[in-house]
């Protein structure tokens, strides 16, 4: 739900986690096929454009011919860049769809295309649209009602809102719930879990101006219960926050990137949406770890993750050697 310009999925159909990285400054499309053993194989090049400015990526099946296509948010020429995938990892050159607007995409906070199933997609919905084009926003789908549509949850950086957004079933959206976090908040990044396992969803919010991940706990009646804080501490500004389970106990823990710290913080949830005192890892003492994605990168059933370095061209893979730690970054 953060600026992502790194997702991994199974490009080749060999049951084995790939990369696929967005390289912004050269404008080019990096896709790295996993060996299975944490490591990856040299990258193939597809190129985007830097003119385009691609910012995003993600990942689905356009053309319904179970192969995995990737599509690009290109934020300075108003398009998404489509690369239908050939299933053996390898992907056609960039179809260019235009969002259909005159302004910038910085301005266009959400646009929504419905896929025709063949890869083309319909016009473009505009959910939100503000003047200044100064905004920064978040977003995440999810069937967040449990009536079987895919709904949006949204965030605006600098006011500490979320929006939930829900889905009529025609593809429409209406706002159904704003939270909002304390005064002099910013959303740096959120995600969606059940934490306490009542089968609802809840809420992880990554506050840099409050140093702190608020947890908000989903009620019964779709409501939602004060925030609860956990502290990063001193210069504990974060990127990206992710959920999973890095110990193997069956319950949801939570890990977010410590830019100024050099490190990743994990805390280990108990399975009632509390969480017990946090563990620090270390990215090295020259890095920027910003973009964090979780994934078994090497087929032992544990949960790994990966870190880009803002200060360098290193992917920071971290293997999970162990039912409680995550130890042993390695650079690609």
């Amino acid at each position: 739900s953060s600026s992502m310009p790194i997702i991994t999925d199974d490009f080749n159909g060999d049951t084995y986690l790939d990369l696929a990285l967005v390289d912004d400054e050269l404008g080019n499309l990096n896709i790295f096929l996993g060996n299975n053993n944490g490591t990856f194989t040299a990258p193939s090049i597809y190129v985007i454009g830097s003119d385009n400015g691609p910012q995003f990526i993600t990942a689905g099946d356009l053309n319904n011919d179970n192969y995995i296509d990737l599509a690009v948010a290109n934020i300075n020429s108003d398009t998404i860049g489509i690369f239908f995938g050939c299933g053996n990892g390898t992907f056609q050159a960039q179809q260019i769809i235009s969002t259909g607007f005159v302004h910038s995409p910085l301005i266009l906070v959400i646009g929504i295309m419905f896929g025709l199933g063949n890869g083309y997609f319909s016009s473009a919905t505009v959910l939100y649209d503000d003047d200044d084009g100064l905004n920064e926003y978040l977003i995440t789908a999810t069937d967040f009602n449990s009536d079987t549509h895919i709904d949006l949850i949204v965030s605006y950086y600098p006011d500490g809102m979320l929006r939930i957004l829900i889905n009529n079933g025609d593809g429409y959206f209406y706002l159904w719930m704003t939270l909002t976090l304390e005064k002099f908040s910013t959303i740096d990044s959120f995600t969606i879990a059940d934490l306490n396992n009542d089968n609802r969803l809840d809420l992880v919010v990554a506050n840099s101006n409050k140093n702190n991940i608020a947890i908000f706990i989903q009620n019964n009646n779709g409501s939602f219960g004060q925030q609860t804080t956990y502290p990063t501490g001193v210069y504990g500004s974060m990127w990206t926050v992710v959920v999973g389970d890095f110990n193997n106990d069956g319950q949801i823990d939570l890990a977010a990137t410590l830019l100024l710290r050099q490190q990743v913080i994990i805390w280990v949830g108990i399975g009632n949406g509390t969480f017990l005192e946090p563990s620090m890892f270390s990215t090295e003492s020259i890095s920027a770890p910003t973009t964090m994605i979780t994934g078994d990168f090497n087929s032992d059933n544990k949960l790994d993750f990966i870190v880009l370095d803002m200060y360098s061209a290193n992917v920071l893979i971290s293997i999970n050697t162990c039912d409680c730690c995550i130890q042993n970054i390695s650079k690609k």
